[in-house]
Order: structure tokens, then C-alpha cells, then sequence
């Protein structure tokens, strides 16, 4: 079960068990077959992009027998280190993975069914870019104008002042940063992916 959902921060996908068709072997990080093929093709086509990525894994509130050796919070990182394993393999730069978390049962999927199997889930945050200042068009600055206070003024009109270096910096404001959105063609090539 896949669910993309287009957010202020970017593409989110979530991959999440089903009852009787889970991702991973029971209490462990290792994948089904099914899933490694499912997060190949997924890593493939994200292989083809630019943008960041933040893994996080999500368990069910059900907890282990011994959790003081091993709990969901272990066993949610695991989970999401085995998808950027994967996902490496299949092509993504492992600088664009900007993030790897387990999230135990933190944020459950279905709150008021905390043991529910779709609580168990992989959590993959494909971020919009921010253009970088050579693509953005040319802004004014600002311009601040800072003298010794003990100089007499050079021009008429012009006054000695003291500004705080932290306002200096402030004056001269860079553009507004925009975050570019994922077009539609690459989350209809996604979505084919994972069919």
C-alpha cells in the first residue's frame, strides 16, 4: 500500500503494511522480497532527480518482549537504514539523504488503533529544491551607510552614525528563496514505478 501525498515540504510517500502483507519479517529490519523490489524501483526513479530525501521510519505500538535489549525505536531506524541501504544501491546519491529517523510509534498513522499494521510504515520525504542564488534574478540591496563617529561628515546632508554589526548584516537582505515544486510528470513517472 503506497500513499503519495503532495505537501509545503514536498513529495511525500509513505509505504505501509497491510494485514498479512507486511514490509519486513516480523521484529526485524529485514525485507520481504516484495518490498526490496518495490524500494529498487522507487530508489531507481529517484535516482533520476535532484532533490533531497529524508527517510523515517514508523512502527505500531505493540511492544517487544524484551525492550530493554531492543525496542520500536530501534527497530524503526533499522528499518529506515535498510531503505537508504537500498535506495544507495539503486542509484541515489547518498548526499542527497539528508536525513535517516526512527520515529518508533511517535506518529502513528491511525491513532486510535495504535497496534494496527498500517502503523508500520516507511516514510520517504522527496523535498522540493530552493533555487540557488545564480538562478535567482537580482535583487536591490539595501544599503547602509557607516561612519566613524568621531569623523566629520564628507558630504552635506550625511550624518555620523553607530549601527550594530548584526544590523549591518541584516541591511543587506538576500531575495526571498522559493522552494521549486515537483512537476507532475515526475510524480506520474513514481507512481508507474512502483505499479
Amino acid at each position: 500500500n503506497v500513499i503519495f501525498e503532495q505537501t509545503t515540504e514536498g513529495l511525500h510517500i509513505q509505504i505501509i503494511d497491510q494485514k498479512g502483507k507486511p514490509m519486513f519479517h516480523s521484529g526485524r529490519a529485514e525485507m520481504i522480497g516484495t518490498t526490496n523490489t518495490l524500494l529498487k524501483s522507487l530508489g531507481t526513479s529517484l535516482a533520476a532527480l535532484n532533490n533531497p530525501i529524508i527517510l523515517s521510519g514508523h512502527t505500531d505500538a505493540v511492544p517487544f518482549a524484551d525492550s530493554a535489549k531492543y525496542d520500536n525505536w530501534d527497530l524503526s531506524s533499522d528499518r529506515a537504514n535498510a531503505t537508504r541501504r537500498v535506495f544507495e544501491t539503486s542509484g541515489v546519491s547518498r548526499d542527497r539523504i539528508m536525513r535517516v529517523s526512527g520515529m518508533a510509534d511517535t506518529q502513528l498513522l491511525l491513532p486510535k488503533k495504535p497496534t494496527d499494521p498500517s502503523n508500520r510504515r516507511i516514510s520517504i520525504m522527496v523535498q522540493y529544491q530552493t533555487p540557488t542564488r545564480a538562478t535567482l534574478a537580482p535583487t536591490p540591496m539595501k544599503k547602509t551607510v557607516i561612519e566613524n563617529q568621531n569623523a566629520p561628515a564628507q558630504e552635506p546632508g550625511l550624518r555620523n552614525i553607530d549601527v550594530p554589526l548584526e544590523d549591518v548584516m541584516l541591511a543587506a537582505e538576500a531575495p526571498e528563496q522559493t522552494a521549486v515544486p515537483i512537476g507532475d510528470q515526475v510524480f506520474l513517472n513514481l507512481r508507474s514505478a512502483l505499479r
